[in-house]
């Protein structure tokens, strides 16, 4: 009875050192696992952005800050580079570029320059893959002046072919300098590898495309898809929202446009079986990227994905940076992520390494995704991932500009209208099963594209041929013929 007793008395210390010892793996990587740090769990409520509806249908996001002693006007026109024509890659950025750098045909480019110098005011356009914003900082008192500027520039803009020539210009001077540095070279290339050539997700502007690229083609482009429909306005600063309705309406709710027609969002095609392209390059570092298509913004997969991004590569503790360059020193570089988009994100892992040691790091981080197939993450590495995501999520709100940017970005994309309310209830409901089903779902190693830029030895490529499959070697010739 004694060593029972004993035996059992054995047991329950034994269990509560296993719960202890469990309970402090959880807190790896967290603040309270380095620093003794606690902290009470984030609960944060997005701040709310008021909404209207001018009469032409264009929508107002509104923010209201009285600290700056500005007010800024955003105007996005759904109209990126994936309705860039092929040949004429680089023809939405430069349009809404040369409205700004030329002006209107009443205020041309060099005045309005110097109208924005003295009124201390700021006027600058950005454009991705599927939107263009234009932006106006200017003081409160300036307001309807610089809205009206920015409606006379979106309106009736003058599109000289000089502020072409100057555009095109300076952006084949960095195109140029692009083609000097490897990983330059390799992130502009493997959206295209995976996507396919000349598909729309993937392409990028090179000189050839950038040199096609005519006044008429401006015109052309600005009049299909500038136009109300397709326009979204926000404000945020040292305006009330009742204010910022009536300029929104009196200056640019008069403009009216038909409604264009838009093309369907491009189709992608899945890696249908491995391959492995060369750049050459003489050097000692070799740039490696490994991946395929990821998921579409809506896919039931969103939030496992997100935190399965955190376990493969979302810092120090991360599976990629842990064992590719803190345990095994392999990369002086390394990194990864599930892309999700309108049709299909990129996934994709980058490591940046000797020469020497391609193969290896190759080798391991596809065992590392492999892995994550495998089996749950770790609640250690659960936790840090989630928490890390929770905790990131405030920052999306630090900024009154952000907060209407968001709200503008996600109304064009369709989320739902309660999607960051329930951002963090999503995040939480996530289980160590999920994210392992969102690897065996979104990560294909069997299936995949590698890049290298840099060094191919007849060893190294005899590995890869075996291992991944065949290598097609790029020639600087038909780098910059063909892809850049």
């Amino acid at each position: 009875m004694r060593r029972l007793v004993i035996m059992l008395v054995l047991a329950l210390c034994a269990a509560a050192c296993q719960g202890a010892l469990a309970a402090e793996a959880n807190k790896i990587g967290t603040a309270e696992g380095r620093f003794g740090m606690k902290f009470k769990p984030v609960d944060f409520t997005p701040p709310k952005v008021s909404h209207a509806t001018l009469a032409n249908g264009i929508t107002l996001d509104y923010f209201g800050e009285k600290e700056p002693g500005l007010v800024t006007v955003l105007v996005q026109i759904a109209a990126g580079s994936v309705l860039d024509a092929p040949d004429k890659v680089g023809l939405a950025s430069l349009t809404a570029s040369i409205m700004r750098t030329g002006g209107s045909a009443r205020t041309p480019g060099d005045k309005l320059d110097l109208l924005l110098d003295q009124h201390g005011a700021q006027m600058s356009t950005e454009t991705d893959r599927e939107r263009t914003v234009f932006r106006l900082s200017v003081l409160p008192s300036d307001l309807e002046w610089g809205m009206s500027l920015l409606a006379e520039i979106l309106t009736d803009p003058a599109l000289p072919q000089s502020k072409l020539t100057e555009s095109v210009g300076r952006a084949k001077v960095d195109l140029r300098q692009r083609l000097d540095v490897p990983s330059d070279v390799a992130r502009a290339l493997f959206p295209q590898l995976v996507y396919g050539y000349k598909n729309p997700w993937g392409w990028t502007q090179t000189p050839k495309t950038l040199d096609a690229i005519t006044t008429s083609d401006l015109r052309a482009f600005y009049s299909r898809y500038y136009r109300p429909s397709l326009m979204k306005l926000g404000m945020t600063g040292a305006v009330s929202f009742g204010d910022a309705k009536k300029l929104g309406e009196k200056i640019f709710g008069s403009i009216q446009e038909p409604k264009p027609e838009l093309p369907p969002p491009p189709k992608v095609e899945p890696i249908a079986k491995s391959i492995v392209y060369v750049v050459p390059r003489e050097t000692n570092q070799n740039v490696i990227y490994l991946g395929h298509l990821g998921i579409d913004r809506f896919s039931p997969l969103k939030f496992p994905v997100k935190l399965l991004n955190g376990v493969m590569s979302g810092g120090f503790t991360s599976r990629l940076f842990s064992q590719v360059r803190t345990a095994r020193g392999l990369a002086y570089s390394v990194y990864g992520n599930v892309g999700e988009g309108t049709v299909r994100g990129l996934f994709f892992n980058y490591a940046l390494t000797k020469t020497e040691s391609t193969w290896d790091v190759l080798e391991l981080m596809l065992r590392i995704d492999r892995e994550l197939q495998q089996a749950p993450p770790t609640p250690a590495e659960i936790q840090l991932a989630r928490e890390s995501d929770i905790n990131s999520f405030v920052f999306f709100f630090d900024t009154a500009e952000k907060i209407v940017t968001q709200k503008m970005r996600l109304d064009s994309f369709g989320y739902p209208a309660d999607y960051l309310d329930t951002y963090l209830k999503n995040l939480r409901g996530v289980t160590g099963s999920d994210i392992e089903k969102a690897a065996r779902e979104t990560l294909h190693p069997d299936r995949i594209v590698v890049l290298i830029v840099g060094t191919v030895d007849a060893e190294l490529r005899k590995e890869l041929e075996t291992q991944i499959g065949p290598v097609t070697v790029i020639t600087e010739k038909e780098l910059t013929e063909k892809w850049l």
